[in-house]
């Protein structure tokens, strides 16, 4: 993946690329989680550094792709996870907040899904 992503040689293309890969790999988390819900399985998800990257990533990005509306509805989407996620390590998540980020999840990567070029 890494390979491709560099033969890419468009890197703000390769970080919305990554980021839908990992809102994707999150929301799957969540969902499991949810379904089968204890405070062990929760406690992996608190991941704040993750969020952190990310949106450093879009503050990266060429001016005119930052004011796209796509890209404000993730930086947005991305802030209001970040409290929630920004949690001493080993932190056990309630049923409630784990399924407010699967929510999140899903919304965020859904909106990634349907701006990335096609081919």
């Amino acid at each position: 993946v890494e390979a491709e992503m560099v033969l890419l040689r468009d890197s703000e293309v390769a970080h919305l690329i990554s980021l839908g890969g990992w809102l994707r790999a999150f929301q799957i988390s969540t969902e499991a989680v949810a379904d089968n819900y204890s405070s062990e399985r929760s406690r992996n998800l608190g991941r704040g550094d993750i969020v952190d990257y990310y949106i450093a990533s879009l503050e990266t990005l060429e001016p005119e792709l930052q004011k796209k509306p796509f890209i404000q509805d993730l930086r947005e989407g991305l802030e209001a996870m970040k409290p929630v996620l920004d949690v001493p390590e080993g932190k056990a998540f309630t049923l409630d907040e784990v399924k407010d980020l699967r929510d999140k999840a899903r919304l965020l990567s859904l909106i990634v899904q349907e701006n990335l070029p096609k081919k």
